[in-house]
Parts: C-alpha cells; structure tokens; sequence
C-alpha cells in the first residue's frame, strides 16, 4: 500500500488514521482508531472522582473499580484541603473480571502525595500528578489510602 494514500483526519474526538481504496467496483474504507489522543478533562463528579477522602480503607470501598477499560493512558491528580499536606498511597490494578492483577508502585512501595503551599484550584490546594501507561489493558482500579498527614484528599482519575 502506498503511504501517500492514507490520510490523517485531526477531529474534536480522536485522531483516526483513514486509507480508502477500490476493490471489485466498490470503494472501500478502513480506518484506524491511535489510543492515547484525545483531550483529557478531569471529572469533578461520578465515580471516577474520589472527593475529600481521609479515612485509611480502599477506595471505592464497595463495588466495582473504577472504569478506565479502553484507556491506553490514565492520568490520577490529586488534590488537597490544606497546604504542604501529604499522603501515601497505591494503585490497584482490576482485569474485566475484577481479578486483582497488580499493585502500583509496587507491593512493597507507596506513591506520595504532596499538596503545594500556594498553588489552588477551586479553594483546593494542587497536589501531586500520576500518569501511567494501561499496556496490559487493565479495565479498573482502586486506591488505597495508606497515610494522610492533615485534612483530605481528592483524586481525579481520567484517561485517554
């Protein structure tokens, strides 16, 4: 197939990868979904938003992961009642079965979250940022708070 034939058509949604052709009297098309290029808009509500957490359980404590099937990247921002706070914290890793398949950083470590001494969003104060490639196509995870020093924290959990 010749490269000069397929074109790339940049939307509002995803980029899609486009290639058309004729074949038997009748013009055929293929396109070609690219994962990980769309625009990501934290959610501020539903489940996919932990909001103002501060007690030490995982989280969602009842039901399922949260969604992120179909996400070849995820993105976890957290942010904080108070400045200068921190909390510690993993990721873990749910397949379509909801099987635990892994614990991010990893069994025996812990991600750190800290909250800035100055930056705010919405009279909340900026914390830490987590990005992550879902190679192995997980189709959920959960948190688990491990410490927190003062307050709460709230994790914003999107993909693309």
């Amino acid at each position: 197939m010749s490269t000069n034939k397929i074109g790339f058509t940049e939307g509002s949604g995803i980029n899609i990868g486009t290639h058309s052709f004729s074949e038997g009297g009748l013009t055929k098309h293929i396109e070609r979904v690219a994962p990980g290029t769309g625009t990501l808009t934290a959610p501020v509500s539903g489940s996919s938003f932990l909001d103002s957490i501060s007690t030490i359980t995982l989280y969602p404590t009842a039901g399922n992961p949260i969604d992120i099937s179909g996400k070849a990247r995820v993105t976890i921002k957290t942010s904080f009642s108070t400045a200068s706070a921190t909390a510690d914290f993993k990721i873990l890793m749910y397949d379509s079965a909801n099987t635990l398949m892994g614990i991010l950083p990893s069994v025996s470590e812990v991600y750190t979250a800290i909250s800035s001494s100055s930056e705010q969003d919405n009279s909340r104060y900026i914390g830490s940022m987590y990005l992550f490639s879902n190679d192995g196509g997980m189709s959920g995870i959960k948190i688990r708070l491990s410490t927190i020093s003062t307050g709460n924290i709230s994790f914003y959990i999107g993909g693309i």
